[in-house]
């Protein structure tokens, strides 16, 4: 009997040790739980901007391509939903030697001289995960260099 009466307590010690343990496991786990999810939403609102950033580029040759100037333009669009945005624009163009051979600019079918604009498009998208995003908000911002060559006459 003395033996029963030495380990009074212990199988509550015991079992109030492991709840501890199991208690700093599950928060633990909740923790990286919401961490990853951050990380996801992160992810995604970067993403968001990325194309948005792409769909700058894309406005901006359609909207060379609706007036077909050689000067420089900008374009923007403040909502393709109402937390994302893009601008993108290009200065006057640049001669197009730095990045093509004279020979190859000189080729024409026929005959007539033709000339060549050089854009280097540059357009950067915004994207925020909530409808009140201001710049303090800090929201995930993308940016997104193109040429983009011009053959006129």
């Amino acid at each position: 009997m003395k033996t029963h009466a030495s380990q009074t307590g212990m199988a509550l010690l015991v079992s109030l040790v492991l709840l501890l343990l199991l208690t700093i496991i599950a928060i633990t786990a909740a923790t990286q739980s919401s961490l990853q999810e951050r990380m996801a939403a992160n992810s995604q609102q970067q993403n968001v901007a990325f194309q948005a950033a792409e769909s700058g580029i894309q406005g901006w040759i359609e909207k060379f391509n609706r007036n077909q100037l050689i000067v420089a333009m900008s374009t923007e669009k403040v909502s393709l939903m109402p937390t994302v945005s893009y601008t993108a624009s290009a200065a006057k163009p640049s001669d197009c030697t730095a990045v093509m051979p004279p020979f190859s600019l000189s080729a024409n079918e026929d005959g007539a001289p033709a000339r060549y604009a050089c854009f280097n498009i540059e357009s950067t998208g915004k994207s925020c995960a909530d409808a009140d995003c201001a710049d303090a908000n800090n929201p995930a911002r993308a940016k997104h260099q193109q040429g983009h060559l011009v053959r006129y006459f």
